[in-house]
């Protein structure tokens, strides 16, 4: 019912909504137009964070001066297998200026053409500096700088380049010698098209073996200041003579050094006085009792003290320090006798422990300038502080490569919106910087926690009528409180569903994967049972108060592994994933007791979402349907008679969808097309998401605040730090605020909520709460203000209460429990984009003998129009 309160009679007529509502559109854009508001509204990807450290693994280190002689401070460089240093994007390489802490990329760095890069396919195993001052990456690798280098690469300072045709296979270790020439071994049998058994030598114009090569892996070089090379590894024989895992090379011939070493070579290093150094997992050296580091002064091998023990008890890393002192690192607990975590020093004469060690094994080890060091491993943590991969010792503690940049240690894995604010669920116990467990939610720019979170990563979200969350996952507690699989978070505390998902006698849970609220209050819920030898889900609805049993759903006699579930606005109910024993994969209907099937595809199912007009949208890793029909690569649209493509779809899975509010489709996944791993569709074409990302996606969601938010395994999207979650936002959102203050009436002072912003193309609602309960409220609507006394329009005016927007949509509201909802369709036209609009409620409260006693007013929102 439309209100139309007309101030110059001062009287209130009641009109039928529909006989308004185009007279008020044509208002809305007459208006619009009026305002002149040819908006320049742009989409960018908002960086959220990075590490201090790097992204992954590192397998090497090295020291490089930019200029050589010149100003600049020499830089630690590392590679790797990661994409992100510090809070910058980058490719398996990056160097750190130990002055400012800052990192910056090296051109384009390393990598492959396949998309999605295999995993493990891309790392930098072997750095060296050569005299002229260019750097050498070696590792597995077929590309650098985008260009074909094959495993190897030269660094020049501005651009990356070949080393003739490279190498066939991984690169594992790197030596510049005195003259300039390049030694480089690996799993290699040819380089530069020369055969070469493991390890070949780079003049500066070609390849050339080094005798008959090796026979083994060799994983270290060093250099002795003869010029004598010496390559450690796994090596049973270097050109024609055997050796134990150690050999030399003099220019001319091999030779062993000794008798070896009874176990593998991880770290050669050369000390000042000329001694060699060797790590890794022997005993003996020289067939003398040396544990995992010994010595080679020219002559004899000898041990470092009572050296290494503990744990893996390897050395991968060495590092000599200025006076003659040793760094080790490696995977080991104990050195000299003494308890050292993974890295200890040698003075010379006896180990230290360097304070409580590292977390985590350690593989390699550099000094700086100043005489610190640093040290690269598996660890992202020093004590409190995060270290991720990388860690500096000063003489006394130990310290991160760089600020604690705020970021997620883990992907969100679901999105919901309650209550108008975002909640991300996942396996992150850091949100934006922020601790929480595995669930949060976003209160204007800061993510806060759910009380004390779950004890297990959550990864589906629902939301119930009321505003209330739903969690599930693999946990077993919710804020302490015992909660198998699936629990609710009510605004101030938690809660169990039911006492959890239902399990019956004999079966073990192994974790609830969807849940989704419906329409009239229930919660659908999906849990995977192992009884016996048995997996199998379970689809279960909780009725408020108990849970009740959903028919197990089954496609043409095979039992449907579910991985997505939705339930549409009416409460239908259909789920989309996998057949048991069978490559394909359906989506189903619940149609009474039963699963009617929708669709049957030549692949699983693993996402669904309903578009504004009422048409079913699946994706996951799909091209064709089985009852026929065009082509789908991995997309497909359902009308309710057939299945069409969305466009040319997606070139490989897609993992989550979500509608915006103009009804424009996102999916986000694991493809190169139409953009890296996320796009927008528009009904007609895919759109670019600024560049996508260079990770999978695993989940989308429409962001209240302007934009898109991903979760997935990325670490920046649009060339921007975004570890594991970003957020792709317009310039041209919505916003909200509070104009004019109102008064109170018998019930207090009126409260908004706005459960969804004035987008283009959907519906603007809000709720009033706080309201009188025997009376009627006035939804008020203008595009300017005309403030008016409500005693002056009427006697039950209460003083001091003003109607504040200029009249133009009134709308009656019913008041249920204090409540009144408001709701108003923005039309999807995108150049109203930027136009600001007023709203108020008015209510009008009743006494049962004595009409209408009190006319009062909320407080007025000053409301801006956005586009995505």
């Amino acid at each position: 019912m439309l209100v139309f309160l007309s101030t110059r009679a001062h009287e209130v007529k009641l009109m039928p909504r529909s006989s308004c509502v185009d007279p008020v559109r044509r208002c809305l854009v007459v208006s619009l137009l009026v305002g002149s508001i040819a908006a320049q509204c742009a989409n960018t990807w908002q960086p959220s964070g990075g590490f201090a450290g790097v992204s992954g693994t590192v397998k090497a280190m090295t020291m490089w001066d930019p200029d050589g002689a010149g100003p600049q401070f020499p830089q630690l460089v590392v590679g790797g297998a990661f994409t992100l240093a510090g809070d910058v994007p980058v490719n398996h390489i990056a160097a750190w200026d130990p002055q400012s802490g800052s990192w910056t990329p090296l051109g384009s760095g390393v990598g492959t053409s396949i998309f999605p890069p295999p995993p493990n396919s891309v790392v930098v195993s072997a750095l060296a500096v050569m005299p002229n001052g260019d750097l050498i990456a070696g590792g597995r690798f077929p590309l650098a700088g985008g260009s074909t280098v094959n495993n190897i690469a030269r660094w020049n300072g501005t651009s990356w380049s070949g080393l003739a045709l490279g190498a066939d296979a991984d690169v594992t270790a790197l030596a510049a010698l005195p003259n300039g020439d390049l030694v480089a071994t690996g799993l290699f049998s040819t380089v530069g098209g020369v055969a070469a058994n493991g390890i070949a030598r780079w003049n500066g114009a070609s390849w050339s073996p080094l005798g008959a090569g090796i026979t083994g892996t060799a994983f270290a070089l060093a250099v002795l200041p003869s010029g004598d090379l010496i390559v450690g590894g796994y090596l049973s024989s270097a050109g024609a003579t055997p050796v134990n895992n150690i050999a030399r090379w003099n220019g001319v011939a091999w030779s062993p050094l000794g008798t070896g070493l009874d176990a593998g070579v991880g770290a050669l290093v050369v000390m000042a006085n000329g001694d060699l150094i060797a790590g890794g997992g022997f005993t003996s050296a020289g067939g003398v009792s040396a544990a995992r580091v010994a010595r080679w002064d020219g002559v004899n091998w000898s041990p470092l003290g009572l050296g290494i023990g503990g744990g893996t008890m390897f050395v991968s890393g060495l590092s000599a320090l200025p006076g003659g002192g040793l760094i080790a690192c490696g995977g080991f607990s104990s050195a000299g006798g003494l308890p050292a975590s993974n890295v200890a020093q040698w003075n010379g004469t006896a180990w230290l422990p360097l304070s409580s060690g590292l977390p985590g094994s350690c593989a390699a080890a550099v000094s700086l300038p100043n005489g610190d060091f640093v040290v690269a491993g598996e660890f992202t943590s020093l004590g409190a502080a995060a270290a991720h991969r990388l860690a500096r010792w000063n003489g006394s503690i130990w310290a991160p490569l760089g600020p604690a940049y705020a970021g997620w240690d883990a992907a969100p894995l679901a999105f919901a919106l309650a209550n108008g604010e975002l909640v991300a669920g996942g396996a992150f116990t850091v949100a934006e910087g922020v601790p929480c467990n595995h669930v949060a939610r976003r209160s204007g720019s800061t993510w806060t926690p759910l009380g004390l979170g779950t004890n297990g990563p959550v990864v589906s979200l629902a939301v119930m009528p009321n505003g209330d969350v739903i969690v599930a996952g693999g946990f077993s507690t919710a804020g302490g409180v015992a909660a198998d699989g699936i629990a609710r978070w009510d605004g101030a505390s938690w809660s169990s569903l039911g006492g959890g998902f239902p399990v019956p006698p004999g079966t073990f849970l192994l974790g609830v994967f969807i849940v989704a609220g419906a329409p009239n209050g229930d919660v659908y819920a999906v849990g995977r049972l192992q009884q016996l030898n048995l997996v199998y889900d379970s689809v279960v609805r909780w009725t408020g108060t108990s849970w009740a049993s959903v028919p197990a759903p089954h496609v043409s006699l095979w039992a449907l592994s579910v991985l997505t579930l939705l339930v549409t606005p009416t409460g239908d109910v259909y789920l989309g994933g996998a057949m048991a024993y069978s490559p394909n994969g359906a989506v189903v209907r619940l149609v009474g007791n039963s699963w009617v099937p929708v669709g049957l595809f030549d692949g699983w199912v693993r996402c669904l979402a309903m578009l504004p007009g009422g048409d079913i949208v699946a994706g996951g890793r799909f091209w064709s349907s089985l009852l026929g029909g065009p082509a789908l690569s991995c997309l497909a649209r359902w009308n309710g008679a057939s299945w069409f493509p969305l466009g040319g779809g997606a070139s490989d899975a897609v993992y989550a969808l979500t509608v915006l509010p103009n009804g424009d489709l996102v999916a986000g996944g694991g493809f190169a097309s139409p953009t890296p791993n996320i796009a927008r569709w528009n009904g007609a074409s895919w759109l670019p998401m600024g560049g996508g990302t260079n990770g999978i996606v695993q989940a989308v969601r429409f962001d209240p605040e302007g934009g898109v938010i991903a979760g997935g395994g990325f670490t920046s999207a649009g060339g921007v730090a975004s570890p594991n979650c970003a957020r792709f936002i317009t310039n041209c959102s919505t916003a909200a605020s509070t104009y004019a203050t109102g008064c109170p009436s018998s019930a207090g002072m009126a409260q908004w909520t706005i459960s969804s912003g004035p987008w283009v193309g959907s519906t603007y609602r809000a709720i009033c709460s706080g309201l009188p309960s025997q009376a009627f409220a006035v939804d008020v609507i203008g595009l300017t203000t005309n403030p008016l006394s409500l005693a002056a329009l009427l006697p039950q005016g209460q003083p001091g209460c003003t109607l504040v927007p200029d009249l133009q949509i009134l709308t009656g509201r019913v008041i249920t429990n204090g409540r009144a909802e408001s709701e108003l369709a923005i039309p999807n036209v995108p150049w109203i984009a930027g136009i600001p609009f007023f709203h108020q409620m008015v209510p009008f409260e009743f006494a049962a003998a004595m009409g209408l006693v009190a006319v009062t007013a909320s407080d007025t929102l000053r409301l801006t129009i956005g586009v995505f």
